[in-house]
């Protein structure tokens, strides 16, 4: 007969059945601590049962063969215990697939060199049967390979151990339980795995280490109905944190990042591949607030914006110092939340109270040039009117005034275009229509709308622009500019002055001066031309004006990217510059329609 049961294999295979049922169980938890914990057991499982048959077997080449399908479990202990240890303590980040594949290779090894050990005796230098106990025993002598094996095996159980009680000491009450249930749970076959190697028992042949995978299960189904080991953290801790919908970001004392959860790590995916392991500084080095604050050792709260594929996302990172005892520092635990749409949002609302600011100004600009200008004259035309009506005007009188009141009408004509000019562009109601255009026939066009006025007060008009001179702009709004600064000029020339117009070329901008020889403009009243303040003078033969044509002429060149500016002196006339772009390539030119371009540049002399 081949197998006699024992005492021994028969509580090894009974403890290695519960073991593997166990393992089953507690694989269909979900978390990957719990996975390798499975494997763990699983492994623990093939030792005992495959002990338990070698302890049945009568015959030495059988002990051989479930020696051999004992190191599947053995081999693979270690590897599958610092695997767990690491994930259940939180270190599972440091698990790359390249250390991963490390902790595997002397477990390969090993298994290889047991199953082919008769070719080289790498691993067991000996093995005879041992009748000395009162059932024969497998007994092997050591060979090379199986000292590296064992230092192997207690180098991960020391360093699983270690991690273990660290986690152990950091742990809140709950916690601290399930650590110990653990502890004590994978010490009980570790404490006999090592008196069977130091030979202290008294049958050295029979490795009691699977005996101690009973006090294994015991204690870890006592977890299980007790202290619902594996229900909560840190399995639970490892679901929460990467289903936070805030990065998180954990420091130790040197800054280094430790742990990172998912949503950071998309944060950060076009940053680095390897976020564990970096120096904060190195992580975020265009940030110099932020790891200012870290540095601080001071619980912060602070926002920031991060550019990610030519988009600004804005967060708000909480900073939380940590501290053991009180005075320890131990690292620093970073929270950032997604501020990018309240940010916006505050943004817009800033935006449109500043338009509704802007708005309220026009209104009370608009009521107040209405008050001051538009007011006097209807009133005064509305005077006349019913003194005419009345009988205490008569209609001679009436025909007398008419030049009076023609001019009126015509300033208050003025007046109210200029507004509507003015609120519609205030209003962004005026759309930039930039083209390139011929600016000597625009100018031209102008001095010929302005010809007759001009000859009525004995004024010269000069056009000095080459013919061709071409530039880039909203060619309605340099229009009302030049119909503007003509019609001012003209207003303050007097009989024999003359107005002049011409320009200054450079590399990719224009300048255009409209200089006159008349009045001139007084000191105080050069710094309000171009400010909505309202104040008006009259020309060389009392014309009135409206006091917003400027305002809308320094408003349009700014829109079409230039500046205008003012230099003049009382008594010697004014010189009104400003600039617009030179034409450019990839504008069109409009058709020209009813437009000639004069060789002459004098229109009156």
């Amino acid at each position: 007969m081949n197998y006699q049961f024992n005492i021994f294999s028969n509580i090894l295979l009974i403890s290695g059945f519960g073991t593997a049922l166990m393992a089953a169980l507690i694989l269909k938890r979900k978390g990957s601590a719990v996975k390798w914990f499975s494997y763990l057991l699983l492994s623990i499982a093939i030792w005992a049962l495959c002990y338990g048959m070698e302890l049945s077997c009568q015959d030495l080449k059988l002990m051989v063969f479930w020696n051999s399908l004992e190191y599947i479990g053995i081999a693979f202990l270690p590897a599958t215990w610092i695997i767990f240890i690491l994930k259940y303590t939180g270190r599972n980040l440091w698990l790359n697939k390249s250390r991963l594949g490390a902790i595997f290779i002397v477990p390969f090894v090993t298994l290889i060199m047991v199953w082919t050990n008769k070719y080289h005796q790498f691993f067991y230098s000996g093995n005879e049967l041992d009748s000395s106990f009162r059932f024969p025993l497998f007994k092997a002598e050591p060979g090379p390979w199986y000292i590296v094996h064992t230092v192997y095996f207690y180098a991960l159980l020391a360093l699983g151990i270690y991690f273990l009680f660290d986690n152990y000491k950091k742990a809140d009450a709950i916690y601290k339980h399930q650590s110990m249930i653990l502890f004590i749970a994978v010490m009980a076959p570790w404490i006999a795995n090592i008196l069977y190697h130091l030979r202290v028992l008294p049958v050295d042949s029979i490795d009691i280490t699977p005996f101690g995978f009973i006090i294994t299960a015991f204690v870890i189904c006592l977890g299980l109905l007790r202290y619902r080991l594996f229900d909560i953290a840190p399995f639970a801790r490892e679901k929460v944190i990467n289903s936070m919908q805030e990065g998180l970001l954990v420091l130790d004392a040197h800054l280094r990042v430790v742990d990172v959860n998912t949503e950071m790590k998309k944060m950060l995916s076009g940053r680095s591949s390897q976020v564990v392991g970096m120096v904060f500084s190195q992580l975020f080095p265009n940030q110099p607030n932020l790891v200012k604050s870290v540095n601080s050792m001071i619980n912060d709260k602070i926002e920031m914006a991060l550019k990610d594929n030519n988009e600004t996302k804005y967060f708000e990172v909480s900073i939380t110092q940590l501290f053991e005892k009180n005075y320890l520092y131990t690292g620093v635990i970073l929270l950032f939340r997604d501020i990018t749409e309240h940010r916006l949002a505050a943004e817009k609302l800033k935006k449109q109270a500043d338009e509704l600011i802007a708005l309220n100004k026009l209104k009370d600009k608009l009521f107040s040039i209405i008050s001051h200008d538009l007011r006097s004259p209807v009133s005064n035309l509305m005077k006349v009117l019913n003194m005419n009506d009345t009988g205490i005007l008569s209609d001679d009188d009436l025909k007398i005034m008419l030049p009076v009141l023609s001019k009126n009408i015509g300033y208050v004509s003025g007046l109210l275009e200029n507004l509507l000019y003015w609120s519609r562009t205030q209003m962004q109601g005026e759309t930039i229509n930039r083209i390139n255009f011929n600016l000597h026939a625009i100018i031209l066009d102008k001095l010929n709308l302005f010809e007759k006025q001009a000859e009525e007060k004995g004024i010269n008009l000069i056009n000095k622009i080459n013919d061709q001179t071409t530039v880039s702009a909203d060619k309605d709004m340099i229009d009302f500019v030049l119909r503007n600064l003509i019609g001012n000029a003209i207003k303050f020339c007097k009989n024999g002055d003359s107005i002049t117009i011409s320009a200054v070329i450079d590399a990719s901008n224009t300048t255009i001066c409209v200089a006159d020889t008349g009045a001139g403009i007084k000191e105080e009243n050069l710094r309000n031309l171009f400010k909505t303040t309202v104040f008006t003078t009259k020309g060389t033969m009392g014309e009135q004006g409206t006091g917003l044509g400027l305002v809308i002429c320094k408003d349009f060149i700014e829109k079409n990217n230039g500046k205008i500016w003012v230099e003049s002196k009382l008594g010697t006339g004014s010189n009104f510059y400003f600039t617009i772009n030179n034409a450019t390539p990839e504008l069109a030119f409009p058709a020209m329609e009813n437009e000639t371009i004069s060789d002459d540049y004098y229109l009156f002399k």
